[in-house]
């Protein structure tokens, strides 16, 4: 007789990245929404953002704009009437821990990239 138990590993891990970095090409002044999206276990318990400009990063304070469901976090946001380029940056955390490295989306004015 021969007899086979399986079970199932669930290997807990700190969140990272599906991607490291993406660009999109907009139009200034537009509503832009962009997605931080993260592979984690247990799901993230916390995402937070950041802008980063020529002037410097801003750290981007939770608000409406922001919305959080799983893996993923989505920011809503004009872009500025004179951008040139912008960065996004995305950490998520979970009891493992946080990001090593942050989501990070570029915003370029269309025709610019």
């Amino acid at each position: 007789m021969n007899l086979t138990c399986r079970r199932a590993l669930h290997v807990k891990f700190a969140p990272r990245c599906r991607w490291e970095q993406k660009r999109l090409l907009v139009s200034s002044g537009a509503n832009v929404s962009v997605e931080c999206a993260v592979d984690a276990h247990p799901p993230p318990t916390r995402f937070s953002w950041s802008l980063n400009t020529s002037q410097g990063v801003t750290i981007l304070k939770p608000d409406a704009a922001v919305r959080t469901s799983g893996g993923v976090s989505t920011i809503t946001r004009t872009t500025p009437s004179d951008l040139l380029q912008e960065e996004l940056l995305c950490w998520a955390s979970n009891e493992i821990g946080t990001t090593s490295k942050p989501c990070v989306t570029q915003l370029v004015a269309a025709g610019e990239g």
